[in-house]
């Protein structure tokens, strides 16, 4: 007898299949880097890692998630200021879980999921991180309401991802608009400190702190930390 599989559940499914081995050749490097910008997976430089982990403080405690984890680098950057964290990391990619495996601290709990079904009950965690992670999602209200779902109340969701300000728009515009946008490129999401805050208030935050992370000679933001607090009922 042939099984009928509902129309969401295959969309689904084959999204989520397509979306896994595009970051299996993400993580292998294998994507087109004669055209495509970030084809390379994020790493971490002492400056950068630096930045983030100073606006983590006093934020990030407890019992955390570490969503797009990669291959664990940041994680073991971020267990090393902060011992007493119990921290856990997902990836689609099975590579960069082998990855972090090999490289992350040893307290670091490491799953491969898909990033809109985590495989963790309700209320389960104190904080979220994205760290350069929310540009590379397709369904970010599900995504979203997924990471609602796993946060205690009053959890922290802290972000960081790109920062459209207007110098930005028209230098990419008029300069490098076919790379920025090439087909291939694994960012599929751009965010302005405005449309970014607009989905997390729809989703049941509340932004309580947001600030450039990095700048080009202090005229423009390279992207942007923005905190969100789940709040009891959605807005």
């Amino acid at each position: 007898m042939l099984a009928i599989i509902p129309y969401r559940t295959l969309a689904q499914t084959l999204r989520c299949c397509f979306m896994k081995n595009y970051y299996e050749n993400y993580w292998l490097g294998t994507l087109d880097k004669e055209n495509t910008l970030f084809a390379d997976p994020p790493y971490w430089p002492e400056k950068e890692s630096n930045r983030i982990l100073d606006a983590m403080k006093g934020r990030i405690e407890g019992r955390v998630l570490d969503i797009g984890c990669g291959d664990g680098c940041f994680g073991r950057k971020l267990l090393e200021r902060q011992k007493g964290l119990e921290l856990h990391g997902v990836d689609i990619a099975e590579t960069a879980i082998r990855k972090a495996h090999k490289v992350a601290n040893a307290k670091m709990r490491l799953a491969v999921c898909d990033v809109v079904s985590l495989p963790y009950q309700n209320n389960s965690f104190d904080c979220v991180l994205m760290l350069e992670v929310i540009e590379h999602v397709f369904d970010i209200i599900n995504f979203l309401s997924e990471i609602y779902r796993v946060l205690k109340k009053d959890g922290v969701l802290f972000i960081t991802t790109t920062d459209f300000n207007f110098l930005k728009k028209v230098i990419i515009s008029c300069f490098f608009f076919d790379r920025y946008f090439y087909p291939t490129n694994p960012h599929i999401r751009f965010f302005t400190r405005k449309n970014l805050r607009s989905v997390l208030i729809k989703c049941g935050f509340e932004v309580i702190h947001q600030q450039w992370n990095g700048d080009y000679f202090r005229l423009m933001p390279m992207g942007q930390i923005m905190v969100g607090k789940k709040i009891t009922h959605k807005i």
